[in-house]
């Protein structure tokens, strides 16, 4: 049976990710998302595989 994460899981891994990677304290959310993106790239711990057309996707 496959659990799904509750929304504290969710905004406690958030946190913790926005306190590692933006050291501005920043209240904008695509700026501290491009923050988080950023550096677990920077880290290898995300890779970003080009697209043919590289266009946000709906979810």
């Amino acid at each position: 049976m496959k659990k799904k994460s509750s929304d504290f899981d969710e905004f406690f891994v958030a946190t913790v990710l926005a306190d590692l990677f933006d050291s501005t304290g920043s209240d904008d959310p695509d700026f501290v998302a491009q923050k988080i993106v950023d550096g677990l790239k920077e880290n290898g711990l995300l890779h970003h595989e080009e697209l043919d057309d590289d266009k946000p996707m709906a979810a």
